[in-house]
Formats: C-alpha cells, structure tokens, sequence
C-alpha cells in the first residue's frame, strides 16, 4: 500500500523537522509503510550512534518510541516531560517540543 498526499507530505515533514532539530545525530534506518487504508507509516532511526527510536505516525498523529532491548517503548515511560500526543502532535511546535524531549531523555541515559 503507498501513501496518499497528506501521508507524503506528512512523512516529509516529519523526516525534516527531526532531521534539523537533530541534525547529523540523525540516521533513518528504515520506512516502513504501513498496509492499512488509511496513511500509516513507521520511522526506524538511531540517535547518537546508538540510540534506537521508532516514530509512528497514523491519521495526523505520531509517536515515539525507545528501544530498551527488549522492544520500544513509548518517550513518556522515561520522561518527566510531557509529550504531546493525538493530533495536537503534528502541530510545528509541538513535532519540535516532543524532539526535544526526545534529545533530553537521550542525553540523560
């Protein structure tokens, strides 16, 4: 299944906000497009050299996840810092505020 028009602009927006926010710490290892009807997508990225992170995005919404070593869990089991989901999540400050959360948590391991 591919994207429609909103999962194509959805999926480049997301892919460049994280790859400016983060810059060269960044590493996109794998897409992963989603075969339900609706525009679903998965992001697998590695932070730092060495930090798994899975974003999932469907319906105007999106996710992040981090490898523990046992599977991914959500950024909020590990954060003091509230992360913004539903469809508030796409807004542009809030793509930027849930990657700084992300970078925070990560600086902190």
């Amino acid at each position: 299944m591919s994207l429609g028009k909103q999962g194509i602009e959805k999926l480049k927006l997301l892919k460049n906000s994280a790859r400016d926010f983060l810059g060269n710490n960044l590493e996109i290892l794998c897409e992963m497009i989603s075969d339900n009807p609706m525009d679903a997508f998965e992001l697998e990225f590695l932070l730092y050299g060495k930090y798994k992170v899975l974003l999932e995005y469907e319906i105007s919404t999106f996710a992040l996840k981090l490898w523990t070593g046992e599977g991914f869990e959500y950024l909020d089991n590990h954060s003091k810092e509230k992360m913004i989901y539903l469809f508030d999540s796409m807004k542009s400050e809030n793509i930027l505020h849930n990657f700084k959360v992300l970078d925070d948590v990560l600086k902190s391991l």
